[in-house]
């Protein structure tokens, strides 16, 4: 395996990449060949659910091979609930510049769908939205970011103007049709088929696919075909897992059958940790339960996989720290589209996939409010993470290689090396926005 986090490549098998960008077809503005771009947002499922991680309780064969034939990232941080993830994401910003509250998107942010539209790509939305505003948002509900105002040409999503089922007897908007219950049908295989036809009218054209999966978010409801009898969330969860796996497998297949594997950078992420309530084996440890809403490191470091044939190459790990808010300028990058003259939080890791060294994150900074409550800010946590170290706003400072799970709190230690990285740090946080102007800072 190649790791670029310690800058050891194999040159001469990357030279190639040093003059032809992540390419596809078309042109951008600069003449250079434009990839097609897929990212998948699933949707409640930690590290200790991938096999490519070491989990070892679910039968994932898609995203295995999906791992294989690509890069594994090892130290890439979400935020720990979905809308906070999601905005980071689709911003490229930190929540500490743009977060108002849960399901709510400012829609005068700029996202990235926005940007491929703008530059000629086919772009296409499908999955979970929840970024609309929901129903008890009193002023703010159902005002926030459309999908036809963040750029989709088509899209098919679950809770925009309406909420309803996800999964069985879903509620389903589309742009060309409003809120409806589609009886007898499952969600996400409305979602994955949308996806599919849309690769099927548009292979031969540059195009963006943003899906952010429903499964395997509560509530835990048998996929089409469980075969077990069980119907506790631990029975039925593994077969969610298996289903969300075989609706990557199928773009994966449909990439395969139009010959764009080459053109296509595919990436593959989750929005948080998994639901508490869940428990897996994960490396030597039987039964470890999700972290979904933690701010421990297994809350925030979730699984990222990305893939391109020909291009990212395979069964490498790259564990440079990467921030949610990096996969904005890393799309735009692929796609040779200037992100430049945006006011954004988030920096590129193209070199990276491309095998090289890249620009290394030696911190990353989050913010952390799903609910805001200016009267009670006691749920308000900001916190800088580096290589080594984790420091909060309120004092508390871990070693998180050595204790992951913060058990030890080095905030009065001694220790020079500890003083130092704690100085070092609290420079860092210092200087970063307190509260996002969105909810009073």
């Amino acid at each position: 395996m190649l790791f670029c986090s310690n800058g050891t490549v194999l040159l001469a098998a990357f030279l190639p990449l040093l003059t032809n960008p992540l390419v596809g077809d078309g042109t951008g503005a600069s003449g250079a060949v434009q990839p097609n771009i897929i990212f998948i947002l699933a949707d409640d499922i930690g590290m200790e659910t991938m096999r490519a991680y070491g989990g070892s309780s679910y039968d994932t064969p898609n995203l295995d091979l999906l791992a294989a034939s690509g890069m594994r990232f090892d130290r890439a941080y979400a935020q720990p609930l979905c809308t906070p993830t999601r905005s980071k994401v689709l911003t490229g910003r930190s929540n500490a510049r743009n977060y108002v509250t849960s399901t709510y998107l400012n829609p005068t942010e700029t996202v990235f769908p926005q940007l491929f539209q703008s530059a000629g790509y086919a772009t296409c939305g499908a999955g979970k939205w929840q970024l609309h505003g929901g129903p008890g948002l009193n002023q703010l509900a159902f005002q926030g970011l459309h999908p036809t105002q963040a750029g989709f040409d088509e899209w098919c999503m679950w809770f925009v103007s309406d909420i309803g089922g996800r999964y069985w007897d879903p509620t389903i908007e589309t742009h060309n049709s409003p809120p409806t219950v589609l009886t007898g049908q499952y969600g996400p295989d409305v979602f994955n088929q949308f996806v599919l036809d849309f690769i099927d009218r548009n292979a031969t054209h540059p195009f963006l696919i943003y899906y952010p999966m429903a499964l395997a978010h509560a509530p835990f409801d048998p996929p089409p075909g469980y075969q077990g009898s069980g119907t506790s969330a631990n029975d039925i969860f593994p077969a969610m897992m298996t289903y969300m796996d075989a609706m990557v497998g199928k773009v994966m297949a449909r990439l395969r059958s139009h010959g764009i594997e080459k053109n296509t950078l595919l990436i593959f992420c989750t929005d948080n940790g998994t639901n508490g309530g869940i428990r897996s084996d994960f490396l030597n440890y039987p039964s470890v339960p999700g972290t979904k809403g933690l701010t421990l490191e297994p809350g925030l470091r979730m699984p990222v996989l990305a893939s391109m044939k020909g291009t990212i190459p395979a069964r490498t790990v790259c564990s440079d720290l990467i921030d949610y808010a990096d996969f904005f300028p890393t799309l735009l990058d692929a796609a040779n589209l200037d992100s430049e003259e945006l006011d954004l939080d988030g920096r590129s890791f193209l070199p990276q996939l491309r095998g090289l060294p890249g620009f290394s994150r030696d911190w990353i900074y989050q913010y952390y409010w799903p609910i805001p409550i200016p009267s009670d800010p006691s749920q308000e946590v900001r916190w800088l993470v580096t290589k080594q170290w984790k420091l909060y706003a309120d004092g508390r400072f871990f070693h998180i290689l050595w204790d992951p799970l913060e058990t030890k709190d080095l905030q009065n230690s001694t220790l020079p090396k500890v003083l130092a990285a704690r100085i070092q740090c609290q420079i860092i946080l210092d200087a970063q926005p307190a509260r996002s102007p969105g909810i009073g800072g």
